[in-house]
C-alpha cells in the first residue's frame, strides 16, 4: 500500500481496524514502551491499545512529520512509499505474543547513523538540550526511511556540513565535505530529485554580491568574462558596453543579471548539480575556491551547497549513461582539482533514474573521524 502524509491517518485507521480484537485485553509491553523511549518516541496516552499500538509503531520505523524538518513542506515532489502492509504485519504479530523485539527491528531504519544516535540517547546524563536535539535527529532518520524503496539518495546535513550518498538505504557510496549557507544566508531544508548535471556552468551573481561589481560596471572594467543580460529580451551588454553606465543601481536583480562565463575560475567550477524544481536558486555545485576546504568554518555560501568532490558525485549521478565519459581529477586532499577534462560550455546532462537528495537539519549526528555523536545547531534553530 503506497501511503503519502497526505493518507497517513488513513492508513493508520486501516492498521488499527485489522489489529483489533486480535488478542483481547492486550496491553503494550513495558519492554516496548522503554525501547521506543530509547528512541525519542512515546506511546499515544489516549486511545485501545490496539490503536497505540498501530500509531507506536508507525512512529518507529516512520516517524511524525512537520515543519519541524522541511521549509518548503508544500511544494515537494517525492511521493513517500512506507510499507503500510509490514506494519500492518507486525502489529497483529505483536498483539497475538510473538517476540516485539525481532519484529520491531526489521521496522527500524537501517542507517548505520541512526543505531549511532540509539546508542547516545540511551547515555545517562545527557544534557536537556542534547537528548531535544537527538529526538530530533532520529525522528529525521525515520522520516527519511519512509523513501527507501529508492536505490539511491543524497543526504545533506547541513549542520554537520557533509553529503553522503546512500544505496539500498545503508550502503555508503560517496561521502564528502561541504559548504553550506552563512547564518545571514541559510541554506534551505528541502527535498526534491536530481535532474541533471551541468558542466563548466555560468554563474550568475546573487544579490548580496552585486553591489561589489556596480563601481566596475558604471565604469565599464568589469573583467572579460563577465557581461549583463537585460531579463526581458535577454540582451547581453559586454563590460566595455556604454550603456552599462545607464543603468541604475536598484535596477539590478530586477531588470538585469551580471554574469560569468564558464571556466575553473567560475565560481560555480566545472559542475553544477540541478534539482527538479528551483527552490529559492539552490542547487549543489563545485567552486573555484577549493582551498576553502582545507579551512574549518562550513558556512561560506550564499545558500547554494559547495562541494568537496564534485566530479566524483557528477561521475556516480552519470554512471548509468551509455555515452557518459567520467571526468577526471586530482586529488589534492582537501578538495579535487579537474584534469585534463575538455572544456564543453554550458553543457546539461539528464540524470537518469529518479534520485531523491534531502537536505536536512539534524542537529545531533555521527561523526566517523572522531567516533562519537556530536551536537551542533549553526543557526540556532533548536537552541533554547
Amino acid at each position: 500500500m503506497n501511503c503519502s502524509r497526505f493518507f497517513t491517518g488513513l492508513c493508520l485507521l486501516l492498521l488499527t481496524i485489522s489489529v483489533k480484537a486480535q488478542r483481547p485485553g492486550y496491553k503494550l509491553p513495558d519492554g516496548l514502551i522503554r525501547y521506543a523511549s530509547q528512541r525519542g518516541v512515546k506511546p499515544e496516552a489516549a486511545g485501545t491499545d490496539s490503536l497505540r499500538l498501530a500509531r507506536l509503531l508507525f512512529a518507529l520505523a516512520y516517524g511524525t512529520k512537520d515543519r519541524t524538518y522541511f521549509d518548503y513542506a508544500d511544494r515537494l515532489r517525492v511521493p513517500e512509499q512506507p510499507d503500510t502492509a509490514g506494519i500492518r504485519a507486525a502489529a497483529i504479530a505483536i498483539a497475538r505474543g510473538s517476540n516485539w523485539e525481532a519484529v520491531v527491528n526489521r521496522l527500524e531504519p537501517r542507517f548505520p547513523e541512526y543505531q549511532q544516535l540509539v546508542k547516545a540517547n540511551s547515555q545517562t546524563g545527557l544534557s536537556a538540550q542534547n537528548r531535544k536535539w537527538l529526538a530530533i535527529s532520529l525522528n529525521g532518520y525515520r522520516i527519511l526511511n519512509r523513501y527507501m524503496p529508492y536505490d539511491r539518495m543524497l543526504l545533506i546535513n547541513i549542520p554537520q556540513a557533509v553529503l553522503t550518498v546512500i544505496d539500498n538505504g545503508s550502503a555508503t557510496k560517496l561521502r564528502m565535505n561541504v559548504k553550506v549557507g552563512t547564518s545571514r544566508t541559510p541554506t534551505p531544508r528541502f527535498y526534491t530529485l536530481v535532474r541533471q548535471v551541468n558542466l563548466y556552468p555560468y554563474w550568475t551573481a546573487p544579490k548580496p554580491e552585486i553591489d561589489g561589481y556596480l563601481p566596475k560596471i558604471h565604469s565599464n572594467t568589469l573583467p572579460p568574462a563577465f557581461y549583463v543580460v537585460r531579463k526581458k529580451d535577454s540582451l547581453r551588454l559586454d563590460g566595455n558596453d556604454r550603456k552599462l553606465r545607464r543603468i541604475p543601481a536598484r535596477k539590478f536583480n530586477k531588470k538585469y543579471w551580471l554574469k560569468k562565463g564558464p571556466g575553473t575560475d567560475n565560481p560555480l567550477g566545472v559542475v553544477r548539480i540541478n534539482f527538479q524544481e528551483s527552490f529559492e536558486d539552490i542547487y549543489l555545485h563545485d567552486t573555484n575556491e577549493r582551498t576553502a576546504f582545507c579551512q574549518t568554518p562550513s558556512a561560506l555560501s550564499h545558500g547554494c551547497i559547495r562541494l568537496q568532490k564534485p566530479l566524483s558525485l557528477a561521475n556516480l549521478l552519470l554512471e548509468s549513461r551509455r555515452d557518459w565519459t567520467p571526468l577526471r581529477f586530482q586529488d589534492q586532499g582537501c578538495y579535487q582539482e579537474p584534469s585534463g577534462n575538455p572544456v564543453v560550455e554550458n553543457r546539461p546532462v539528464l540524470v537518469k533514474g529518479t534520485i531523491p537528495v534531502f537536505i536536512v537539519y539534524f542537529p545531533a549526528f555521527y561523526d566517523p573521524q572522531a567516533g562519537k555523536v556530536a551536537y551542533r545547531d549553526v543557526y540556532k534553530k533548536f537552541t533554547e
